[in-house]
């Protein structure tokens, strides 16, 4: 029942919705990411073999979403590599299965990476939205934050998503920070926060300003959004009764 809950609200979102009939890869992107922390958060609520098979398909999805998108190298593979990090540390794994994890990983995102990475330095590729991020100037951009505001909040984007998301993480804290659910909610504020700097400091403020750019990386987060959303609902009304 609760899948279909989040089901229905993610084909509900009008932006995500119109995403999934262009010819953009955010979409795909998405799934991609969901994918990757999904099984990244199923590996921390179970254990044993079951675990370590979360781990490995994992690290083959993660493996592949190096390729998907040129956001992934830089904006979601450094998070989803901390968390990892975080749940070998700390989640009751034992030597062995942290070496596994580690080797499963590093082939997986070692095979697609090095090969990618050198074929883009050969033919001079940059990353980003074909523009060379570390080359601009930083400087405070006017109007910024009031556009990712507007754009989050108060448009038809997301519908009351947003709203209904920031108030459930408020209201049920210990759950999303105590809880296996740190993993896709520690991704969701790393990924997030961390490309604020990039619109709110450089010349692409210009993607946050006419709401494409950033709105197209929320399209990557909205799934996992979702999966956040519809547990702590369900957790809220398991609560009250």
């Amino acid at each position: 029942t609760w899948a279909a809950v989040g089901a229905y609200i993610l084909a509900s979102l009008p932006l995500y919705l119109v995403h999934g009939a262009v010819a953009y890869a955010d979409c795909f992107l998405s799934v991609m990411l969901l994918l990757c922390v999904g099984w990244l958060y199923l590996a921390a609520r179970n254990t044993g073999d079951e675990r370590m098979s979360f781990v490995r398909i994992g690290a083959i999805a993660t493996g592949l979403l190096v390729y998907t998108k040129n956001e992934a190298l830089i904006m979601h593979l450094p998070p989803i590599l901390v968390l990892l990090v975080g749940l070998l540390a700390f989640g009751g794994f034992a030597h062995r299965e942290r070496l596994k994890a580690i080797v499963w990983y590093g082939i997986s995102v070692g095979a697609v990476a090095i090969p990618w990475l050198l074929f883009k330095w050969s033919n001079s590729l940059v990353f980003g939205n074909a523009k060379g991020i570390p080359d601009s100037d930083f400087a405070w951009q006017e109007g910024v934050w009031g556009s990712i505001i507007k754009n989050t909040f108060f448009e038809g984007n997301w519908g009351i998503l947003p709203g209904i998301f920031v108030a459930l993480l408020v209201f049920n804290w210990k759950t999303a920070a105590r809880t296996s659910l740190i993993i896709p909610v520690g991704f969701f504020v790393m990924v997030w926060a961390g490309q604020l700097p990039i619109y709110m400091f450089t010349y692409l403020a210009v993607e946050a300003l006419n709401q494409t750019g950033y709105a197209r990386g929320m399209v990557h987060l909205v799934p996992i959004v979702v999966v956040i959303t519809t547990a702590l609902l369900h957790g809220a009304t398991q609560n009250q009764r």
